[in-house]
């Protein structure tokens, strides 16, 4: 069997772009369980044929729109994890900031997910998946700037770093549910330095307290 031309691959990746987008949006508007594959298909302007010649339920439309989305951050999480030259607190911010600013960039994707997660639990074990490897992934950079405080002695040398990037992880998709559910147009930039003052200032007071 032949292989596409690069012209073809082109072409079928800039379709699977536009199913991807046009999904998105009406999950949005209808509801994840309303959004037909008729109404994807019409909307990004092709055949139900050639919908599901790409995709074959909404179930993996949406694993499609989400692992997108989660190689952007994992590699921006990498990146930041990997430059030693950014003490601590600046690597922190930078790090809750870009996660504030993905939660807004691709808002409709995360009501989605908030809306429609225990439809996904009970029906797409594979999304479910990625979402977990995706968190793992994402802990673990943050793990490394934590432990980066530690050595910069601005985190007690005991204290658990990955329990603690775990617990910031989850006042962080608290954050992402409320601004999500909510909008009530929080700044990125604001919130991770608000968290970051919030993580030190705790750690601080434990210390002057003992």
């Amino acid at each position: 069997m032949n292989r596409p031309s690069r012209h073809k691959e082109a072409e079928i990746e800039l379709r699977r772009s536009a199913c991807i987008k046009a999904a998105e949006k009406l999950f949005h508007t209808k509801g994840f369980t309303e959004t037909s594959m008729q109404d994807i298909a019409e909307a990004a302007g092709i055949s139900v044929g050639s919908l599901y010649n790409m995709f074959k339920n909404k179930q993996e439309l949406i694993r499609e729109v989400f692992r997108f989305v989660s190689r952007d951050e994992e590699a921006w999480a990498q990146k930041i994890a990997d430059d030693d030259t950014l003490p601590f607190r600046e690597a922190l911010v930078l790090f809750l900031g870009k996660m504030m600013e993905a939660c807004r960039k691709h808002e409709l994707l995360f009501k989605v997910m908030v809306q429609s997660f225990a439809v996904l639990l009970a029906e797409d074990t594979e999304g479910i998946k990625d979402m977990l490897r995706h968190r793992e992934v994402m802990l673990g950079h943050l793990t490394r700037i934590i432990e980066r405080g530690i050595k910069e002695g601005l985190i007690e040398a005991n204290l658990d770093a990955r329990r603690l990037a775990a617990g910031i992880a989850g006042s962080m998709i608290g954050l992402f549910a409320h601004m999500v559910i909510h909008e009530d147009g929080i700044s990125p930039e604001l919130t991770a330095q608000e968290i970051c003052d919030f993580v030190l200032y705790g750690i601080g007071r434990r210390q002057r307290d003992d």
